[in-house]
């Protein structure tokens, strides 16, 4: 409660300030108000239409409340607005596979593996989409790659058994 106290306070000041709604958003949405979270970070996208971390934010806010275009749609407004980003092609991977979509996935994660080997998140979406596709010698490589990103990972090394199986 203090914490939104200070940041409405600070908007006050500074009512357009992008940082600010960012961290009112994060309140928000720690404190159960996704919908109210998302409708105030659209609030600051109307406002400033090219600040990225806005942008990912309601992209990754949309994809947790189960929205899978809304995700997308933002994620791609996040990569105009910073072309070099890894994370909205992430959530574009993860909003394909959630509409079952994995060839997209697959399209929206293209050439990123080899640059971002130890991004858990990607391999995971890039092992996803090709373990559903039924791509498993793939999916094998992608997820041996997983688990020495992250060789304290159960899941990653469930992911990998998984594909190990399908893969005979």
């Amino acid at each position: 409660a203090k914490a939104l106290d200070a940041v409405k306070q600070a908007q006050e000041k500074n009512p357009n300030a992008p940082a600010l709604m960012n961290n009112y958003a994060v309140l928000q949405a720690r404190l159960g108000d996704t919908k109210g979270a998302i409708e105030t970070l659209k609030a600051s996208a109307a406002k400033n239409p090219d600040y990225y971390p806005t942008l990912l934010q309601l992209a990754s806010l949309s994809l947790g409340a189960g929205d899978p275009d809304q995700a997308i749609s933002w994620a791609e407004k996040a990569l105009a607005a910073n072309a070099n980003a890894v994370d909205p092609h992430i959530i574009m991977a993860r909003g394909y596979i959630a509409q079952q979509n994995y060839e997209k996935a697959l399209e929206a994660t293209k050439g990123l593996a080899a640059d971002n080997a130890g991004n858990f998140t990607l391999l995971e979406a890039i092992g996803d989409a090709q373990f559903h596709l039924g791509r498993t010698a793939d999916a094998v490589k992608t997820y041996e790659a997983l688990v020495n990103a992250a060789p304290y990972s159960g899941t990653a090394y469930y992911y990998l058994a998984r594909s190990y199986m399908e893969n005979k």
